[in-house]
């Protein structure tokens, strides 16, 4: 890896520990050199601003996040590739994002002027664009029959999105069961009242829980 790129990504490594540790109006580009061992005249040379510092590291995230989801899902049916892509989304959130980090990447957004917001949200769209197209798949297949196949995306992704609200660790679910649960879900949701649910391949250890026991679950 070339000296610039190995500069670039231990700049946005440390800024952002620092962003999510002090905030984006918190942390100024001094600290953030001081922290990469770096002037801040150097810094600038890498990045305009710290605007741009911070769409940088969003925008990779971001991407990369995008990337995984969708390589997750294969050729197989429509059922199958909304389970592919809910349970790689919901694996990814867990791992890649923790709670703190990701209410962090929403604030970061947050303070990004109205261009580069748009940019993110650019970078996000085949995401999204994805898992409309497996639903159009399935509705013109017969198998899902969903009223809006755009609202049905927006509800599925944000269960998903959110799933680390209530997450813990030591919970009783592991996140591979917890991903395969909101695939059942989606997968529900997408086949409506009038197909009804479609049994899953697994056992659901949901199901198994006892009722005296399950308010109890994080």
């Amino acid at each position: 890896m070339p000296n610039g790129d190995q500069t670039r990504e231990r700049i946005e490594r440390v800024a952002l520990d620092l962003f999510l540790e002090r905030g984006y109006a918190g942390t100024p580009l001094r600290l953030i050199a001081e922290a990469a061992d770096l002037t801040t005249p150097a810094l600038y040379w890498h990045y305009k601003s710290k605007g741009d510092l911070c769409f940088s590291i969003v925008a990779r995230e971001f991407q990369e996040f995008g990337d995984l989801v969708r390589a997750a899902v294969g050729r197989g049916s429509p059922e199958e590739q909304l389970r592919e892509y809910v349970e790689a989304f919901v694996s990814l959130q867990l791992r890649r994002r923790k709670g703190p980090m990701k209410l962090g990447f929403d604030q970061l957004v947050a303070s990004l002027p109205p261009a580069q917001r748009t940019g993110i949200d650019r970078i996000q769209r085949p995401l999204f664009d994805g898992l409309r197209g497996i639903l159009k798949s399935g509705q013109s297949l017969g198998v899902f029959a969903v009223l809006d196949v755009t609202v049905t995306s927006f509800a599925i992704i944000s269960m998903a999105d959110y799933v680390f609200t209530w997450y813990r660790p030591t919970g009783e679910f592991s996140i591979d069961e917890i991903a395969a649960e909101y695939a059942d879900l989606a997968v529900r949701l997408a086949r409506g009242p009038a197909l009804g649910p479609e049994p899953s391949p697994r056992v659901s250890r949901a199901a198994a829980v006892p009722k005296s026991s399950a308010a109890s679950k994080p």
